[in-house]
């Protein structure tokens, strides 16, 4: 949730490509540390590090293009 609140607010203050790609960065370097603390502290099993990194950033790219696309055929309205 918060990942996404720091996607959402990136591509909101920005409003262009940019802006998704640095949402999409600070989502990735979110998830991605807190899964690594949780891999070290507690034995979260390192498969979870793939899932929060590599995936993520595919899923925030098709999610941050949607996004965008409504954006630029809605502001019109």
């Amino acid at each position: 949730m918060i990942s996404n609140i720091l996607l959402s607010y990136s591509i909101s203050k920005k409003k262009n490509i940019l802006g998704i790609l640095i949402g999409i960065f600070l989502k990735v370097i979110f998830l991605y540390t807190a899964t690594y603390i949780l891999v070290q502290t507690i034995g979260l099993p390192s498969i979870f590090l793939t899932s929060m990194g590599l995936m993520q950033i595919y899923t925030a790219l098709i999610g941050g293009s949607i996004g965008f696309g409504i954006f630029l055929l809605t502001r019109d309205i």
